[in-house]
């Protein structure tokens, strides 16, 4: 009963902080309250696609259920469905707290140790609440019904052994959720271990995404000589399948739900109840490996990793067209976005992975969408690094001030105007943009050297110019729709506003697509390179010509909203 209770506040408590967090203080504005609305219109379209899902797989488990326990439908079929299903949660389970680390801030979570609640008990609660994720909550109802569905079809033993198997994998499946959750919590507590753990985790997901593009190749060579042999096909068979899985897959949860319940139907009610021992006994393992994570989560301390610099004073070099106090601006977004996770992340991933699918599109050009265009020549890899990067930098360019979190303060305090402000915030990060582009155009040299240099120049031009004309855009979005963020973080908590999320994601699509039609007209079109670069050097002087004075006119902006922002910056 105590758990009970604790678990009732600890809802009442969640729910409150939502609403808080919808209402904002007296110190909010309009515009603020409404910014912090439209953020939870995602979470709420989230939680509405889960109950729709929920109650999808509340039928399709009853109507399975039913269907093999009255033998409507080959039983083996099935189980193999269910089965199938669960291991792809598994693989959900497995890998959504390593690509969203950022789950919860440590140092405010070890506050409920100063409540009267044992350790145990917060462990409990945090597997227990790992049920209601939205990765998971809608498989519970199909499991149940899945048992259910065996009762109608009076599959008594059948329909225990489905519940019994059922809730030991939902107990399995929570506590391994939450063993990954606080294991990358406790990476993430060093910032020099979280940031490496980021990077290798980033680049070689990203990388592995690749390797069955890359081999699709040799399999569709093989699927088509098969095809051209006489031989006769053989016919999918269920039991041939399970016969051709290596023995330790018989330990994976999916395949010991399928089993317990295929064994029941069989008759086989003594290896059915084995089967589900051994759920019960991955269940009792991983609950216990999960709470020493927790404790060791717990006793851990919280490490910056912050390297201490000398305070002798550094020169800038004067950057052209800006002030001094707009340069030490740009400076200070540049080295700063650099430094951070996010900012590594987009210079390091983005040109090897550009390069990486335009190896794959040379070699199975069907694999990829566009495959055939993006393998053909260097300057094409080149462009779609860029598009890459642009949508990549949004992170800064579309929440340029609420992610400065307490330094934003001191840029307030500072003698720089708006109009400075803006254009440092600009400037800093077209120079993370162009180091980021200069990676990319090394990759594309690596891949595609080939093609006149003239083109080259044309997409490097045709890159600045939708930069230009992006940054009104990102300026104004930042100043009406802040979003307190953590460059540190991979997950959500590093994201921008959602609205200003989509809005620049649609303006890069439009702008890079305008650019792109330039350049192909003055390629395939006209058919000269020179042209090609006439078309893009005017482009980008109509662009800085319409750019100039969009982004004076969103400075003003910033003014009226100086406090707000300074509040969503430090996450108030």
């Amino acid at each position: 009963m105590t758990t009970i209770r604790f678990l009732r506040s600890f809802a009442w408590m969640r729910w409150r902080l939502l609403i808080n967090s919808i209402k904002g203080g007296r110190r909010r504005d309009a515009v603020e309250r409404l910014s912090r609305l439209a953020a939870v219109l995602v979470p709420a379209l989230v939680v509405l696609f889960s109950i729709i899902l929920s109650l999808v797989f509340s039928v399709l488990g009853g109507a399975g259920g039913w269907a093999a326990g009255s033998g409507t439908v080959q039983q083996a079929v099935i189980l193999l469905i269910a089965r199938i299903i669960l291991l792809c949660m598994l693989a959900v389970v497995l890998f959504v707290p390593l690509a969203a680390p950022a789950r919860g801030a440590i140092g405010g979570y070890r506050r409920l140790l100063l409540l009267p609640i044992s350790r145990r008990v917060l462990h409990l609660i945090e597997m227990i609440a790992c049920a209601a994720d939205p990765w998971l909550v809608f498989v519970i109802p199909g499991i149940l019904f899945f048992a259910m569905g065996l009762l109608i079809a009076q599959q008594v033993f059948a329909s225990i052994i489905a519940l019994a198997a059922g809730m030991t994998v939902i107990v399995v499946y929570c506590s391994l959720f939450s063993l990954m959750t606080f294991l990358v919590n406790w990476l993430m507590l060093s910032r020099r271990r979280g940031e490496l753990f980021t990077l290798a985790f980033v680049l070689g997901f990203s990388l592995l995404g690749l390797i069955p593009a890359f081999l699709s190749g040799n399999l569709d060579r093989r699927s088509r000589e098969a095809r051209t042999k006489s031989e006769p096909r053989e016919r999918f068979s269920v039991d041939k399948l399970d016969d051709a899985l290596p023995i330790w897959t018989r330990v994976i949860p999916s395949e010991l739900y399928g089993r317990a319940i295929g064994f029941d139907l069989e008759g086989s009610h003594g290896i059915a109840w084995i089967c589900v021992g051994g759920l019960a006994a991955e269940a009792a393992i991983l609950y216990r490996v999960s709470a020493a994570m927790h404790g060791k989560l717990l006793d851990s301390v919280e490490s910056s990793g912050v390297r201490r610099t000398s305070r002798r004073r550094i020169e800038r070099l004067p950057l052209p067209g800006l002030s001094q106090a707009a340069a030490a601006v740009a400076f200070a977004q540049a080295r700063s976005g650099l430094r951070s996770v996010r900012g590594r992340l987009i210079v390091f991933m983005t040109g090897p992975l550009v390069a990486a699918m335009a190896l794959v599109s040379r070699r199975a050009p069907e694999a990829v969408p566009g495959g055939s265009f993006l393998g053909s020549d260097g300057y094409v890899a080149l462009g779609a690094g860029i598009v890459f990067s642009l949508y990549a930098m949004q992170a800064f360019t579309m929440n340029q001030f609420a992610s400065d979190r307490a330094a934003l303060t001191l840029e307030f305090l500072a003698p720089i105007s708006d109009e400075d402000l803006v254009r440092g915030k600009t400037a800093g990060c077209a120079m993370m943009l162009g180091v980021t582009v200069s990676v990319c155009l090394v990759c594309s040299l690596i891949v595609g050297p080939g093609g006149s240099p003239l083109l080259w120049l044309s997409v490097l031009l045709g890159g600045a110019a939708s930069y230009m004309l992006l940054s009104p855009v990102a300026t104004f979005l930042s100043a009406v729709f802040p979003a307190a963020s953590d460059l540190s973080k991979t997950g959500t908590g590093g994201n921008p506003h959602g609205f200003a999320f989509l809005v620049g994601s649609l303006m890069t699509i439009v702008i890079s697509g305008i650019t792109g039609m330039l350049i192909a007209l003055g390629r395939s079109v006209f058919e000269s390179t020179e042209l090609t670069l006439l078309l893009m050097a005017l482009w980008t002087i109509l662009a800085g010509a319409v750019s100039i004075p969009l982004l004076r006119l969103a400075a003003r902006a910033v003014s009226p909203r100086r406090e707000n922002l300074a509040l969503v910056a430090q996450g108030r």
